[in-house]
C-alpha cells in the first residue's frame, strides 16, 4: 500500500555541513546534510530508480526492538529528484533480525523494472518484485543449504542470460557460499555450496565479477578477517586466489583502467581503505592504502569528481563521519577529510538524487535512527 510520509514519521530536517578545506591537490567537494529521522533502525537501503523514472527512489529496511524480540518492516520511498523523498509502500518482514545488510538492486525477471532482496530475510520472501508502482508485495523465497545469511548477490554465472543467487552463510560448520541456478520460471536449481571461511571470521561479505577474464560474472570474493578468497564457478570448491586478512567490506570495479576488475576493500586491522590490482587473471595485488584513522563499516563507488576514475566513499562509525577516498586513476588512494553525519554511520549509497550531475550520498546512522541525506557540488 502508498501510504504518506506524513503518517510514518520520516521527517527531513535540512542542516549544512561546512566544507572542509582540503589540500590543493585535491578536488573540493561540499556536502549539505538533510537529515531523515525514522522509525527504526536502518540496517540495509539502496538508492536507484524504482518507478521507471530517472530520479533515484529509496528502498530500506528498518529495525525496532519490542522488549526480547525484533519487528523489521520494508520501505519504498518515492525520489522527489531534490534529495527529498514522499510516500512509501511499507510491509513487515517479521520478527527476525537481519544479520547480512546489503540490499541488492536488480531486475531478477528481466521484466524491465527493479527488483530489490535484502540478505537476512530471503528466506521470508526478501527477493520482492517491482512493477513501476513501487509496490514490491510478490517475495520470491531463494534457497540455501542452511544458516544465517550474511550477504548475497545476482549474477549470470552460468551465461544463459539469466541471474542466478549466490548467498553468504554462516552456519556451525563455518562461512560457505551457496550457489542456486536461475530456471527462468521463476524457481531455482542445482544448489551447491563451497566452504569459505572459518566459523570464528569476522566482517564477511560477498562481491561477485569476472576476475579472471573468462567472459562471466561468473567468480565471487569472499572478504572477510579471515582474509580474500576468489572462487570462480562451476569448480567453487577450487579458489583462483587466497590471501590473508584481515579484511571488511569490498567493492568490485575496474581500478586502474585496465580492463580488469580490481578491488576496492576496507582493512579492519589498520582501519583504512586498499585497492588490491587485478593481473587478468584473478590474482590481486595491493597497490595503495589510504589511513582514515578509525574503522571504515562500509564502502559505494562512483566517480566523484566526474574525472572519469571511480573513487569512493566510506562510512567511519568510531568518529561518526564520512570520507572521500580519491582514486587517481591508477589505483592510487588518498583520503579527504572527514563530514560528519549521525550516531554511527554503518551504510552509505551513492547517486544523483537531485539530477544535477554530481553524485549525492545517503548513509544509515543505526543509533540515532536517521538518514544523512548529502547533496554534492562540486568546486
Amino acid at each position: 500500500m502508498l501510504i504518506p510520509l506524513a503518517l510514518l514519521a520520516p521527517t527531513l530536517v535540512p542542516q549544512t555541513v561546512a566544507p572542509t578545506t582540503e589540500p590543493s591537490a585535491l578536488p573540493r567537494v561540499t556536502f549539505v546534510e538533510k537529515v531523515m529521522l525514522l522509525p527504526g533502525a536502518p540496517v540495509s537501503f539502496a538508492t536507484a530508480p524504482l518507478d521507471g523514472g530517472p530520479v533515484p527512489d529509496l528502498a530500506l529496511v528498518t529495525i525496532s526492538q519490542v522488549g526480547s524480540s525484533y519487528s523489521s518492516r520494508l520501505w519504498v520511498l518515492e525520489g522527489l529528484g531534490d534529495g527529498t523523498f514522499q510516500d512509501a509502500y511499507v510491509t513487515g518482514l517479521g520478527t527476525q533480525y537481519s544479520n547480512g545488510h546489503t540490499m541488492r538492486v536488480v531486475d531478477f525477471d528481466a521484466d524491465g523494472w527493479n527488483d530489490v532482496s535484502v540478505p537476512g530475510y530471503l528466506s521470508n520472501g526478501g527477493l520482492r518484485f517491482g512493477d513501476g508502482t513501487l509496490v514490491y508485495d510478490d517475495p520470491l523465497y531463494v534457497p540455501t543449504v542452511g544458516g544465517d545469511r550474511a550477504d548475497h548477490a545476482f549474477a549470470d554465472y552460468t551465461g544463459d542470460g539469466l541471474l542466478d543467487a549466490l548467498s553468504l552463510v554462516r552456519d556451525l560448520g563455518g562461512y560457505f557460499v551457496d550457489t542456486a541456478e536461475n530456471d527462468g520460471n521463476g524457481g531455482f536449481t542445482n544448489l551447491q555450496f563451497t566452504d569459505v571461511a572459518p566459523y570464528d571470521t569476522f566482517h564477511a561479505h560477498l562481491v561477485t565479477a569476472d576476475f579472471d577474464g573468462g567472459g562471466l560474472e561468473s567468480d565471487c570474493a569472499v572478504t572477510s578477517s579471515f582474509g580474500i578468497e576468489l572462487v570462480d564457478y562451476p569448480a567453487f570448491s577450487s579458489p583462483i586466489f587466497a590471501q590473508g586478512g584481515p579484511y571488511g567490506q569490498a567493492e568490485s570495479a575496474d581500478v586502474d583502467g585496465d580492463g580488469d576488475a580490481d578491488l576496492f576493500a576496507t582493512r579492519t586491522d589498520t582501519k583504512g581503505l586498499e585497492s588490491l590490482l587485478n593481473d587478468g587473471a584473478g590474482n590481486l595485488t595491493a597497490a595503495s592504502f589510504a589511513p582514515l584513522g578509525e574503522r571504515a563499516e562500509h564502502v559505494s563507488l562512483a566517480d566523484m569528481d566526474l574525472d572519469g576514475d571511480l573513487d569512493a566513499v566510506a562510512t567511519a562509525s568510531d568518529s561518526d563521519t564520512v570520507r572521500i577516498v580519491w582514486n587517481d586513476g591508477l589505483g592510487g588512494l588518498r583520503a579527504a577529510a572527514p563530514f560528519p553525519v549521525g550516531n554511527f554511520p554503518t551504510l552509505v549509497s551513492l547517486s544523483d538524487l537531485d539530477l544535477d550531475g554530481d553524485v549525492d550520498a545517503v548513509v544509515a546512522n543505526v543509533l540515532d535512527k536517521t538518514l544523512s541525506v548529502l547533496l554534492s557540488t562540486r568546486h
